[in-house]
């Protein structure tokens, strides 16, 4: 092709095929067409600003399927609707343009509706496997840009809120009718600026999400859920590339100082929470900033003000086309400070006893395996919860004595028994929640579930001591390493969960990812079982976490003690798969920490009066 031998702008322009082509776009109705080319580079971009007016006249060929395939032909409505071709008018337009000139349309972009810009390469080079080039088409939802009277708003939020239901979420209705108001005015103004191709133009900063309450009612299970509808809903009808990229700061776990250090940009290549940001951003995606774990109203103001340095003197400034890319969004035990308190705020409450009780036997059948099947369920309504965790032990507990002796079949379950091909297995609870069979006790089933890796992590709080042995014993069979964090009693031990801001993987999230990532080049000589400074080369190890703690230490671990496959910080995540932490409490357990237990010792039930 003629485009690689110019060396030069200049050079390039004086092309016959340059200068032809430009003279199609003028003819099309743009009024300014500029140039763009890397020496040596397949591809040619064009960038067409200024409509003067829109084509009308059908005479020339090659200006006619050009208008159409930017979408500026004046009757294009009309034309895609008599188009008795497969697919889209379009489309087709765009393959008569590369069949005719001999060059591709690889890549087609409108920006604010203000200007479109086209890359184009020869056909041979579209043809190739190996160049990584494909001819661009329009999605099926193109033709919605140009139907009459157009709003695909109300479509959007019903896919929203249905694919968030399919992934067994409920709801609150004040908090469903209060994202709808700010989802509204979001993608009303995303699809109006966004011209008729699928990129998305997101011209406002949507206001920040605060979702507080107590503990177990699943605001960061709402976060997760809302991002994933998002991103579906968003694929499914403008652009099917767009991803909505969770980045989070677990607040709880950094000082202030710590993190000033994790905000902004370092250097060149670094993994601050800005450029994991800016990265997705750049490429036209969406982020949610998730600040999980958000501290009470008289810690609140620091932290939020260094995030707001960073998003607006930084971040912003730097990419003001993005802000609109980014939501915030706090969850929270705790209610916001007035300063915060101006973004879409709502306290969440648990649903009501029988929406409880239908979400957990979704789940518990949603958990088993596909050769294991559910024939009855005649077993007693679990108790209200205001705290949604302990329905997660019953659907839990219920599922795994249903699945774990790997057999398949059909089970029956009944109030204190579980009836699977016939043989029946009698099952016991002190809560009405966590079940065991009669051999075994509640410590013992949590040992056994989180060594199995079926509960991700494992949660005890034990007797100092005593019933640490006990715990260790019972997994004397098992490759056991083991870690003891000491002492997390202060902001100044918050270190040992997530290492110094200057390292990427630090602390006990990196002890934990060495051990449970299958791609770790770790070479552990830690294992009880395989006996000190011996190479274990077992896979499937369980991670053992030790720790005394008290009131801030619990703050602290949170995030990882929450009932959740993996653990996030806004540089990596680690699997809890296999993991178990057996903790002691110098103070009273918080509510939070009671919360995410699956077993409490004998000394803790009685000063917290549990049967």
């Amino acid at each position: 092709m003629e485009w690689r031998c110019a060396k030069t702008l200049e050079e390039l322009c004086e092309l016959p095929s340059i200068a032809q082509l430009k003279a199609v776009f003028y003819e099309c109705g743009w009024k300014r067409v500029s140039t763009g080319f890397t020496p040596g580079g397949d591809t040619v971009s064009f960038t067409l600003r200024d409509m003067e007016h829109k084509m009308q006249d059908d005479s020339n060929t090659i200006a006619f399927h050009m208008a159409l395939a930017l979408a500026c032909h004046g009757n294009q409505i009309h034309l895609e609707e008599s188009f008795q071709g497969e697919g889209l008018l379009a489309n087709y337009s765009i393959e008569k343009l590369c069949e005719i000139l001999g060059v591709a349309i690889v890549d087609l972009k409108w920006k604010r509706n203000s200007s479109v810009r086209v890359l184009l390469c020869p056909r041979a080079t579209c043809n190739d496997k190996l160049s990584g080039f494909t001819m661009w088409r329009y999605s099926p939802v193109y033709s919605r840009f140009f139907a009459p009277d157009f709003s695909l708003v109300p479509e959007l939020l019903q896919y929203l809120w249905e694919d968030i239901a399919r992934q067994n979420y409920m709801v609150n209705t004040d908090w469903k009718h209060k994202v709808e108001q700010v989802l509204i005015k979001y993608f009303d103004s995303c699809i109006a600026d966004s011209g008729p191709s699928e990129t998305i133009s997101l011209p406002f900063q949507i206001d920040p999400f605060y979702m507080w309450g107590a503990a177990g009612v699943g605001k960061s299970t709402f976060i997760q859920a809302f991002a994933a509808a998002m991103e579906r809903c968003l694929r499914s009808t403008l652009n099917p590339c767009l991803q909505v990229n969770i980045v989070k700061v677990p607040l709880n776990s950094v000082t202030p100082e710590h993190l000033d250090c994790i905000l902004r940009v370092q250097g060149i290549s670094d993994w601050s929470v800005e450029r994991l940001v800016e990265q997705s951003i750049v490429r036209g995606n969406i982020v949610i900033l998730h600040l999980e774990e958000n501290p009470p109203p008289q810690e609140q103001m620091r932290l939020y003000r260094l995030i707001r340095n960073m998003l607006d003197k930084q971040l912003f400034r730097k990419y003001p086309e993005y802000i609109g890319n980014v939501i915030v969004a706090f969850t929270s035990n705790y209610p916001p400070h007035d300063e915060i308190g101006t973004c879409c705020v709502s306290k969440v409450s648990s649903p009501n006893a029988e929406e409880q009780f239908q979400w957990a036997i979704r789940l518990l059948k949603d958990q088993l395996p596909p050769d294991i099947h559910i024939g009855t369920i005649d077993i007693s309504l679990p108790r209200y919860c205001s705290d949604m965790r302990p329905l997660n032990n019953w659907w839990r507990t219920l599922a795994w004595h249903a699945m774990k002796d790997h057999q398949p079949g059909t089970v029956d379950i009944g109030d204190g028994f579980i009836m699977k091909n016939g043989t029946k297995t009698t099952l016991k609870t002190s809560d009405g929640f966590f079940f065991t069979t009669e051999l075994k006790g509640i410590l013992e089933t949590v040992i056994e579930m989180g060594a199995a890796g079926f509960l991700r992590p494992a949660v005890a709080f034990l007797n100092p001591q005593h019933e640490l042995s006990i715990a260790l014993n019972l997994m004397s069979d098992q490759h056991v390493v083991l870690k003891n964090l000491g002492l997390l009693v202060s902001n100044s031990d918050k270190y040992k969960i997530y290492g110094d801001p200057s390292e990427i993987r630090g602390g006990i999230f990196k002890f934990i990812d060495d051990l449970n990532n299958p791609n770790s080049t770790h070479q552990c000589r830690e294992c009880i079982h395989c006996g000190p400074g011996k190479l274990c080369l077992q896979k499937n190890k369980v991670v053992v976490v030790t720790a005394c703690i008290n009131e801030t230490g619990q703050f602290m671990l949170r995030e990882l003690l929450e009932t959740s496959d993996r653990s996030s910080t806004h540089r990596f995540s680690i699997s809890k798969k296999r993991v178990i932490f057996l903790l002691q409490s110098t103070s009273d357990l918080t509510p939070q920490a009671i919360s995410r237990a699956h077993f409490i010792g004998d000394n803790y039930m009685n000063e917290l009066n549990i049967k």
